[in-house]
């Protein structure tokens, strides 16, 4: 019984909502459009004054308790009232005619009626220059288009509200300092598409052991649920700027490439060129070849990097080819008196199965463990995966395989982000090096303006499409 009461109010609450908006919603597939209405007319006469009754008896004092239980209180009541109604409803979809939930009002009449939250969700008299001077908010650059008929402004403080505070309504739980953390659109232009979004630093979550900050609450904002809000067509992040007192929550980089100058024995400045190659087939040689044609190359290049599906096939196994690896590193170093590196995929769905391979293959690198770096597939395994290498193996270099990014960065991809926010993402979390593409010159697709993702990663100010960046960010 128990239970039961607790399903009909929280049905009675559900009911509130759709009696308050004028939406009432009805389970029918094929019940006519007049019977329906007539049941809701009924349901609706019957409801509404028992829902006023229960919130008579339960008027608030103003110290007392009475307000946390109207609500409740009022919905149990509108439950009781439509309780019989709903039952005969209930028998409906039992024989079979009734499947799903449908308007009663045409879709054509509520298609543009959305709530306007631009009141306080944008603020355009913000200025990106006094924001970043302040340090207190992260600043994302969108390309976004609302769906036709959709005012620009209304959408776009619509898309901040579900980034952070709101939702489609008002939220009656809100109080003054919710607002006070509010993401707030601070730049539009419709013509090209342009959204600038500013978020407090305060919304994103923080570890519970040692207060630092987390790439994925970052994600889950501002490119969570504002990517499937149906008065948007689309929505891609372009730039994204961390303030400094901000970012450095993040672990960022432990090694770059001034490491591999020294492991390659060049020194700490102007190595030069690291040249590299991954070993093809990417699948299908066995521990022997594969450590054989890792000797080959080392005779002239510099770092060999597993691709990102190899790892521990039952054909080569990592306890056989990582010796044979080793084997052919030594041999190579001694012939040619030059350092040699060598990236070992350890991605895995489970950080412990990481941790293992990692230290696996450091004790089978011995002498020689700083002349191996740790390939993690950060895309598909995703940024916690990143995070376990960096900070279990912060001596390591970390490279990081963008395998999958294409699904969201992809220029015929309307939304996620693009190929420059990914690798800024990427470094930001951790990462030592990532592919940066080959500006169409490759296999893969890409651009001449590629070139300034390598530019992001190696200088300490570079400019991005909106936002220039210093330091790590």
């Amino acid at each position: 019984m128990a239970q039961r009461a607790s399903l009909g109010a929280a049905a009675g609450l559900a009911a509130v909502a759709c009696l308050k908006h004028g939406q009432s919603f009805v389970s029918s597939q094929v019940a006519p459009r007049a019977a329906v209405e007539e049941t809701l007319q009924a349901s609706s006469a019957e409801a509404v004054p028992a829902l006023r009754g229960a919130a008579q008896a339960q008027q608030p004092s103003p110290t007392g308790g009475a307000a946390a239980l109207a609500a409740p209180a009022a919905a149990a009541a509108l439950a009781a009232a439509v309780g019989s109604k709903r039952r005969g409803r209930a028998s409906k979809l039992a024989a079979g005619q009734a499947s799903c939930v449908v308007p009663v009002h045409s879709r054509a009449s509520v298609a543009r009626r959305a709530l306007d939250q631009s009141s306080r969700y944008a603020d355009l008299s913000l200025t990106e220059e006094d924001l970043i001077k302040n340090g207190q908010h992260v600043l994302v650059a969108y390309i976004m288009k609302p769906k036709a008929g959709y005012d620009y402004l209304a959408t776009a403080a619509h898309f901040a509200a579900e980034s952070s505070t709101g939702t489609n309504v008002n939220v009656c739980t809100t109080d003054d300092f919710t607002k006070t953390v509010d993401a707030l659109v601070y730049y539009i232009d419709p013509e090209n598409e342009e959204m600038k979004i500013a978020y407090p630093t305060a919304l994103f979550d923080r570890n519970i052991t040692d207060g630092r900050a987390m790439m994925c609450s970052v994600l889950t904002l501002s490119i969570g649920n504002n990517q499937g809000m149906g008065d948007v067509d689309y929505g891609k992040i372009y730039d994204i700027y961390f303030p400094p007192q901000y970012l450095r929550l993040f672990d960022g980089p432990s090694c770059c490439v001034i490491d591999m100058w020294r492991i390659l024995g060049r020194g700490t400045v102007g190595g030069g060129l690291v040249v590299g190659t991954i070993i093809k087939p990417k699948l299908g040689l066995q521990p022997k070849p594969f450590g054989q044609a890792c000797y080959g190359f080392w005779q002239g290049g510099d770092f060999i990097k597993n691709d990102e599906p190899q790892g521990n096939q039952t054909f080569c196994q990592m306890n056989e080819c990582i010796p044979e690896v080793v084997k052919a590193m030594r041999a190579a170093q001694e012939e040619t008196g030059q350092g040699k590196l060598f990236s070992a995929n350890i991605t895995a769905d489970d950080p412990n199965e990481m941790i293992a391979r990692a230290k696996y293959i450091l004790n089978q690198m011995g002498p020689m463990a700083e002349n191996c770096a740790f390939l993690v597939d950060g895309y598909v395994a995703g940024g916690t995966a990143v995070t376990v290498a960096r900070r279990n193996f912060p001596k390591q270099f970390l490279h990081y395989h963008r395998a999958g990014h294409g699904a969201v960065t992809s220029p015929q991809t309307q939304r996620g982000y693009t190929a420059f926010v990914h690798t800024k993402l990427s470094r930001v979390i951790g990462a030592s090096g990532i592919h940066t593409g080959t500006m169409s010159f490759g296999k893969m697709e890409g651009d001449a303006s590629d070139k300034n993702i390598g530019f992001m990663l190696q200088d300490d100010v570079a400019d991005g499409p909106y936002y220039r960046r210093s330091g790590r960010a």
